[in-house]
């Protein structure tokens, strides 16, 4: 009897067990068939957000938002048969496909890092997308079978929730999207359960390219390229007078002199012309133009962050009036880097000791020198702009006319290959400084290694001014050590480290110039640093709903 009534139980318990099992794995068939369903919706989602990104329809500025009209222009571009819709607009939609969630950022560093809410919420927008779907494809989604047959069924998605880039240094600084998507019929007020997916996009910027030009590219003999090259193709921007130009190299050209090679990532591309660089990779004329106004921007962006109370990041005005850039720097800041701190030299004497962190970002108002050696694990970016506006719109009069120029007065370097990175961002030229000693006649000439990203938004990176003259300078100073720029150079023109006149006199940067790209800058850039409007999914995958319905979790960043 005994013996009977355990078999009982072990039966009742075997029973109740294929019984779960049974459930589950019912429910994971399900989930199984409605990712499926929600496949192609995704993806037709990703390609258009990343386009919206691309024409800057949801900038920074805007937080990565996407708005009705936004989605509006998408759907107009990339394909018909698509309409941008409210909640309201579709009758018997779910409660819990009413809402999103909004915008977080990442707060604090290290270990005690986490994500919080802005002030910015999400638009909520629903995009109706035309996709055929397969009748088995609309019951698996678990939709009714009459439902699937009406051929009214339609594919739906939204921004559920959106993670701005990363500026603390913990994470890559890519943008997270989470999209929710669903199969659903108005007119029947039918729709399946949703799908969520966690889609991470990666911002293309300068720092992707060893070298970025408005105008022509000109690669001397021996030259080494070991990154991208990109021209924008606007013709003779790249030299202040024809007898600079090379022989043979007409307008919009990226031109290679013989003994040009090309390595590891090499690439060439222009936006419109001719590529004359034989041996090397060519992508060719893409029709894409990188802006540099997006320097400017990011300058914007710094002081939006200073206004938000952002740590480490400030912003420096001074009412010395600015005069000609002389051996003293006496209208110019100065920054020295030494490890984990920056001594800022104020115009006109007197100076500051500044603590770096992970993260820093810094604007000047005037022409800055900077020189030193930024420590591991820091991430810093300096840039310098005269006018512009403020956080709020509001335009800035001090700093005196002209654009700002950064520069370099000495070595710059950084501790570490991978997690340490620098960033110039100048309104005017980066200039590699040199003077003639007034009492010894010789060249002073101290910025042999730079390892920076830079970009010079109006000019570029260059010798100072007085020397790039038509008119034949004697006291002209020359530097015939060997030049090391390992980083990224963007600039209006492409750089001009050697002038020569007609005589055959020099000046500048005379020994062998070598210019390399650091492909670290991809995966650490220096912080707000100026997007090109590239984009390109990073990873697409089903989200972990643990974070977005587990209150405990929300806040939690390395919940994915």
């Amino acid at each position: 009897m005994i013996a009977a009534i355990i078999m009982m139980v072990i039966v009742a318990a075997i029973v109740g067990s294929i019984t779960i099992i049974t459930t589950r794995s019912s429910e994971r068939s399900v989930d199984a068939a409605r990712r499926v369903s929600n496949e192609a919706t995704i993806q037709t989602a990703v390609t258009r957000v990343l386009y919206a990104y691309q024409n800057d329809l949801g900038s920074e500025q805007d937080y990565y938002r996407l708005d009705e009209d936004d989605l509006k222009q998408v759907t107009q571009v990339t394909g018909a048969q698509a309409r941008v819709l409210k909640p309201a607009d579709l009758p018997g939609l779910p409660r819990e496909l009413q809402t999103v969630d909004q915008v977080w950022e990442h707060i604090g560093s290290g270990g005690s890092y986490r994500l919080q809410p802005v002030s910015q919420p999400l638009f909520n927008v629903i995009v109706e997308e035309s996709i055929d779907i397969a009748p088995s494809v609309c019951t698996g989604a678990g939709l009714p079978a009459s439902v699937c047959a009406s051929g009214g069924v339609k594919a739906y998605w939204e921004m559920y929730r959106l993670i701005m880039p990363d500026v603390t240094g913990n994470e890559p600084p890519n943008v997270v999207v989470y999209l929710r998507s669903w199969l659903g019929s108005p007119v029947a007020r039918a729709y399946s359960k949703a799908s969520y997916a966690r889609a991470e996009l990666r911002p293309g910027r300068f720092a992707d390219y060893q070298q970025i030009s408005d105008g022509n590219v000109r690669l001397n003999s021996g030259a080494s390229i070991n990154g991208p090259v990109h021209s924008n193709g606007l013709g003779d921007a790249s030299f202040s007078t024809v007898a600079q130009a090379p022989a043979g190299m007409g307008s919009r050209w990226i031109y290679g002199e013989p003994g040009v090679s090309c390595v590891g990532d090499a690439s060439l591309s222009i936006a419109v012309g001719k590529i004359a660089v034989p041996g090397c990779r060519s992508v060719g004329a893409t029709g894409q133009t990188i802006s540099f106004l997006r320097a400017i921007d990011s300058i914007r962006s710094i002081r939006v962050a200073k206004s938000k109370g952002r740590p480490n990041v400030d912003v420096y005005a001074s009412n010395v009036q600015p005069g000609p850039l002389s051996g003293p720097y006496d209208s110019a800041w100065g920054v020295v880097f030494s490890g984990r701190r920056m001594t800022v030299q104020y115009p006109g004497g007197g100076s500051r000791s500044v603590g770096l962190s992970r993260v820093n970002a810094f604007v000047f108002d005037r022409d800055v020198r900077v020189r030193g050696n930024v420590a591991a694990d820091t991430r810093v970016t300096i840039a310098a702009e005269r006018g512009g506006v403020d956080a709020n719109g509001v335009q800035i009069t001090t700093g005196g006319p002209g654009s700002a120029t950064i520069f370099i007065d000495g070595n710059l370097t950084k501790g570490d290959d991978v997690t340490s990175s620098i960033g110039l961002i100048a309104q005017g030229d980066v200039v590699l400084w040199m003077y003639k000693d007034v009492n010894s006649g010789a060249s002073v000439c101290n910025a042999y290694t730079v390892q920076a990203a830079m970009v010079a938004a109006t000019g570029g990176l260059t010798i100072p001014s007085r020397y790039t003259t038509n008119e034949l300078q004697t006291a002209a100073p020359r530097c015939p050590g060997k030049v090391t720029i390992d980083g990224s150079v963007a600039g209006h023109r492409p750089p001009l480290l050697v002038w020569k006149w007609p005589s055959g006199d020099k000046a500048g940067y005379t020994g062998t110039r070598d210019y390399r790209w650091d492909k670290e800058l991809k995966r650490n850039p220096p912080p707000y640093f100026p997007l090109t409007g590239a984009w390109q999914p990073f990873q697409v995958r089903d989200a972990n709903t643990d974070c977005l319905f587990d209150p405990a979790r929300l806040s939690d960043p390395t919940c994915r």
